[in-house]
C-alpha cells in the first residue's frame, strides 16, 4: 500500500472527533451533566466523584477552562524539556513486529491472543509495570531532539486549531495528551523500512486513529479492547452512532466475540476498508490452585464498585472461611484504594497479569474479565442481574455456588447467611 504525505496535525484533529463523541456519550450518562456542559475527558475514570459530587466536579472542571490554555502550555513545555533532558540516543526501531502498549488493559488484551513477540510502550512507568523480558523500551526512548521539538509545535498548532475550529465548549481538553501522540506518530513513522506488523488494542480512540493513518506500509492488526454489545437491559450502554474518523487501514481484527464483528463494520470501519476478522479463543493464562486443591472465588473490580466490591469480598471471607478470596482490582484502580476496606485474609491481587482458577467468579456488572473466565469455563456470577431480588436470595445464591463447587472437600462448612453482607 502506498501512502502520500500526511499532515499528523489534520490526523490528530480529526482523532479528537472520536474521543470527544465517546466522551459525550460517557458525560450524558452521569449527574454532573446536569451542572456543566464541560465535556470531561475520560469521565469513567472519575466515575466516583461524577456520581457522588457532581457540584463539585463541575466547579472544578469549569475552573479549569478559565485557566486551561495557560496551564497546557505550562504542562506542555514541561513535558517537552524532560523528553529533552531523557534522549538515550537509540536508532529507529529495527523489529519487523511490534505490540504498541498505551495501557495495561492492552498488554492484558495481548494475552489471550497468539501475540510471541515484544512490547513498545508508551511511557517509561508502563514499562516498568509490564512482564519482564518482553521490552523494546518506550516511545521516548527513539526519540531524537527534531521528534521532540515537531511534537511541541504540533501540539501547540492543534491546540488553537481545535479551540478556533470547534465551539463545543470543553473541547480543548481533548488536547491534553497531544505531545505523547506526536512524539509517537514521529518515531514510527521513522521506522517505515523494516516494520512489517504492528499490533494494538485500541479500536476507536485517538491511538487507533494514529495507527490508521500513520505512513508506513506495516499491517495494522487490532486486538479487540473489550465487549462491544450492550449489557442485558441497558440500551444506549455503548454509543449507537458511527465514529466520526472511520478506520480504512486495518489488516485484521481479532475479536472476543463473533458478534462484535458487525459493531466494527458498522461503526468503526470504512466502508471500503478490507478487514479481515478472526474469532479469538480469548483464553486466560490462567495460573494458581490444583484442581484438588481449597476451592477458590475471584471478585472481578469495577472502576466504581469499590466499596461494594470489599464489602462482598469481607462477608464471603468470613462466612465461608474454607474458601480461599481473591479480589483483583480494574487495571486502571489502585490496589491501595482497596487494602483500607479489606480484610486480611483476602488476597488481593496486585500482579495485572496475574489470573487465578477459581471456582467462581463474581462481578457486579459488564466485565470483560468475567467472560474471559466464563469462556475459560468458569461459573460466572452477575450482582446486577438478581439485586432486584431479596439480600437473603443474594448471599444464598452466592454460598449454594461456592458450596457445590466444593462438595469435593469436606472440610468446608457452608454457614446459614442470616447476615446482609451490604450492612458489613
Amino acid at each position: 500500500m502506498k501512502y502520500s504525505a500526511v499532515d499528523s496535525v489534520r490526523v490528530f484533529v480529526s482523532a479528537v472527533a472520536n474521543e470527544l463523541q465517546q466522551d459525550e456519550h460517557v458525560f450524558a450518562q452521569f449527574p454532573v451533566s446536569r451542572f456543566t456542559n464541560l465535556v470531561i475527558p475520560r469521565l469513567e475514570k472519575l466515575a466516583f466523584w461524577a456520581e457522588n459530587f457532581p457540584r463539585l466536579l463541575s466547579v472544578i472542571a469549569n475552573i479549569a477552562y478559565i485557566f486551561w490554555v495557560p496551564l497546557y502550555l505550562l504542562f506542555l513545555l514541561l513535558q517537552t524539556i524532560g523528553a529533552t533532558f531523557y534522549i538515550s540516543g537509540k536508532s529507529a526501531l529495527e523489529e519487523k513486529e511490534i505490540f504498541f502498549a498505551n495501557s495495561l488493559v492492552s498488554i492484558i488484551s495481548s494475552k489471550s491472543t497468539h501475540y510471541c513477540g515484544k512490547f513498545l510502550y508508551s511511557t517509561k512507568a508502563l514499562e516498568k509495570a509490564g512482564p519482564a523480558g518482553e521490552s523494546l523500551g518506550c516511545i521516548r526512548d527513539y526519540a531524537s531532539l527534531s521528534d521532540i521539538r515537531s511534537a511541541f509545535l504540533n501540539s501547540v498548532r492543534s491546540l488553537f486549531i481545535i479551540w478556533k475550529d470547534n465551539r463545543k465548549r470543553g473541547v480543548i481538553f481533548q488536547v491534553y495528551p497531544a505531545f505523547q501522540w506526536f512524539l509517537t506518530w514521529n518515531v514510527l513513522q521513522k521506522s517505515k523500512v523494516g516494520l512489517k506488523t504492528i499490533w494494538i488494542s485500541s479500536d476507536r480512540d485517538r491511538w487507533a486513529v494514529l495507527f490508521d493513518q500513520l505512513p508506513i506500509n506495516a499491517e495494522r492488526i487490532i486486538v479487540q479492547h473489550g465487549l462491544l454489545n450492550d449489557p442485558a437491559g441497558q440500551a444506549g450502554f455503548r454509543n449507537p452512532e458511527s465514529l466520526p474518523t472511520l478506520l480504512n487501514n486495518i489488516y485484521k481484527i481479532i475479536l472476543l466475540d463473533k458478534n462484535s464483528e458487525s459493531w466494527y463494520r458498522d461503526r468503526v470501519l470504512a466502508k471500503e476498508s478490507h478487514t479481515q476478522f478472526v474469532c479469538s479463543k480469548g483464553l486466560l493464562p490462567q495460573q494458581g490452585s490444583l484442581p484438588n486443591a481449597m476451592p477458590s472465588s475471584l471478585i472481578v473490580g469495577q472502576r466504581e464498585c469499590l466499596k461494594k466490591e470489599c464489602r462482598l469480598a469481607n462477608y464471603l471471607v468470613a462466612a465461608v472461611p474454607k474458601v480461599r478470596i481473591y479480589l483483583k482490582p480494574h487495571p486502571s484502580v489502585s490496589t491501595r484504594q482497596y487494602e483500607k476496606f479489606l480484610d486480611k485474609r483476602i488476597r488481593l491481587i496486585k500482579d495485572p497479569f496475574f489470573f487465578p482458577i477459581v471456582s467462581l467468579c463474581i462481578c457486579n456488572d459488564y466485565s470483560t474479565l468475567a467472560y474471559l473466565y466464563a469462556k475459560n469455563g468458569t461459573k460466572v456470577i452477575y450482582i446486577n442481574e438478581i439485586e432486584e431480588e431479596t439480600p437473603d436470595y443474594l448471599q444464598q445464591l452466592l454460598l449454594d455456588t461456592l458450596a457445590a463447587q466444593a462438595a469435593t472437600s469436606s472440610a468446608i462448612v457452608v454457614p446459614n447467611s442470616s447476615t446482609n453482607y451490604s450492612s458489613l
